[in-house]
């Protein structure tokens, strides 16, 4: 893997782009790991934030569910909410394409943290926003009304 596509990557996710050149280099000693079409991600490594470095997943309610939760591609990120849980209950990620993920431990998050705190501030950030999307979408789905329901539909989207 060429190290200016992970560099790349590193920058397009949402908590890392302004990241000190520290974070970038304790983020590029971070294992690579390849999947192919099919392979489920961090199914075994639980524990961790995936940047991917190129390819796509898609992310779908777990248990074999055929809820579609989203779709990532090179420089999106997946686990970060459950990398401090240690397991994923909620989804299961699977690679549509050949794909490659910069696979980040939850101990090495933790220490990026406490050192760069514009990740921490950034990380925030992001889980902040899907918990308003999250939440606008709650409201739309208990709406008794439904230009309640699609006013939420269309935000979500």
């Amino acid at each position: 893997m060429n190290n200016s596509s992970v560099e790349k990557a590193i920058k397009c996710a949402p908590m890392f782009h302004d990241c000190s050149g520290w974070t970038l280099s304790a983020l590029k000693n971070c294992d690579i790991r390849s999947y192919m079409t099919g392979d489920e991600a961090g199914k075994s490594e639980r524990a961790m934030l995936g940047i991917v470095i190129s390819g796509k997943f898609v992310i779908k309610s777990s248990g074999g569910g055929r809820v579609l939760m989203n779709t990532v591609g090179s420089g999106d990120v997946f686990g970060a909410a459950t990398v401090f849980l240690g397991e994923n209950y909620i989804s299961s990620i699977r690679a549509v394409a050949k794909s490659s993920v910069l696979c980040v431990p939850r101990e090495t998050l933790e220490e990026i943290m406490a050192v760069d705190s514009a990740v921490s501030v950034a990380y925030a950030r992001f889980l902040s926003e899907k918990i308003c999307f999250l939440n606008k979408k709650i409201i739309s789905f208990t709406s008794q009304r439904s230009d309640s329901a699609l006013a939420g539909y269309k935000i979500g989207r």
